[in-house]
């Protein structure tokens, strides 16, 4: 990520802001493992004593621009953390199913994805090319409809990523948990 946005850039002063602009015990951090769950990023609502904290891949296969970009995505994600937290006590108290569940959670990144569409399209990160930072090239060319974006989720590739199985995944492992305990 180092030398693809300029410290002085309006890109830059933002995550720096975001980093710091919290109370320290609601401060987001920085996890340098890689995230989990098959994503190339990844931001975890506190939990108990474990504060916010956002990670990103370190593989050298997503390019530094698309990094920035889900820098930026997690960070606005983040601000829905007390609407994930909500969804997620509804689905331990059997309020919402599995496909509400993964629909609302759906909704919600879509919502920091329509935040950082504005971001990058306000303050593009030049010499972007859609085969070297597709997340990027994506984001930004991408249509700003939710409609659209769940026929694009429907009609990609069978093995493609969908975040629709990540988050039936999670409402099943939080309800799982729930029945154990």
């Amino acid at each position: 990520m180092q030398g693809v946005v300029a410290v002085d850039d309006l890109v830059y002063k933002y995550v720096v802001q975001q980093f710091n602009s919290r109370e320290l015990l609601d401060r987001i951090s920085w996890d340098g493992s890689e995230p989990k769950g098959g994503r190339p990023a990844q931001f975890v609502p506190a939990h108990l004593v474990q504060p916010t904290y956002i990670r990103i891949t370190r593989s050298k296969k997503i390019s530094g621009r698309d990094k920035w970009l889900m820098l930026v995505f997690e960070l606005h994600n983040s601000e829905n953390e007390k609407s994930f937290e909500d969804l997620y006590k509804k689905a331990l108290a059997g309020e919402i199913d599995r496909d509400h569940y993964a629909s609302a959670c759906l909704a919600l990144e879509f919502e920091a994805v329509v935040r950082t569409q504005k971001v990058f399209r306000r303050h593009m990160i030049h010499g972007s090319n859609a085969t070297r930072d597709p997340y990027y090239w994506g984001c930004v060319n991408g249509s700003s409809d939710f409609e659209d974006y769940k026929k694009q989720l429907d009609s990609d590739d069978e093995n493609a990523y969908d975040p629709r199985g990540y988050f039936g995944e999670e409402f099943d492992s939080v309800t799982q948990a729930s029945i154990a305990s």
